[in-house]
């Protein structure tokens, strides 16, 4: 069974169709592992802001199975599986819900402001994979 990443789920037949071919995944560098840790920094202040609000969040952590931060999500199918990494779990009502925290820069807020999704599909994609895989909707 093939495995592959909720966050790249948008470009999905890409990714098929290059590993049908033989190409290889991108390779993490020194540069990309400082970026996830910027943007890691962001999520906390941002979990920070929500627990001041009284709100009761999980936390993500490790992951034992696949050494990446966040809740272990899956969906399984016959012929693929989907993995993800949810940043937390936030309570609301008495009930545990996904909570996906996505940082932007300034001019791509803004463009999220005017389009919402439409501009950032592959987020949309990594959304419905972590509601699908929570059976919940999400925050």
């Amino acid at each position: 069974m093939n495995i592959y990443r909720m966050s790249e789920s948008y470009s999905c037949p890409k990714v098929l169709g290059a590993q049908k071919l033989g190409y290889e995944p991108i390779v993490r560098t020194e540069a990309s592992e400082h970026s996830l840790d910027y943007y890691s920094q962001l999520e906390a202040v941002v979990a920070g802001m929500l627990e001041r609000e009284g709100y009761e969040l999980e936390q993500g952590g490790t992951c034992l199975l696949c050494q990446s931060n966040g809740i272990h999500v899956h969906i399984k199918s016959f012929l693929i599986s989907l993995v993800g990494h949810l940043d937390r779990r936030i309570k609301v009502n008495g009930g545990w819900y996904p909570c996906e925290i996505k940082t932007l820069g300034r001019f791509s807020f803004d463009r999220f402001e005017r389009k919402g999704f439409e501009e950032f599909m592959e987020y949309a994609g990594q959304e419905a994979c972590y509601l699908e895989a929570e059976g919940k909707p999400g925050i």
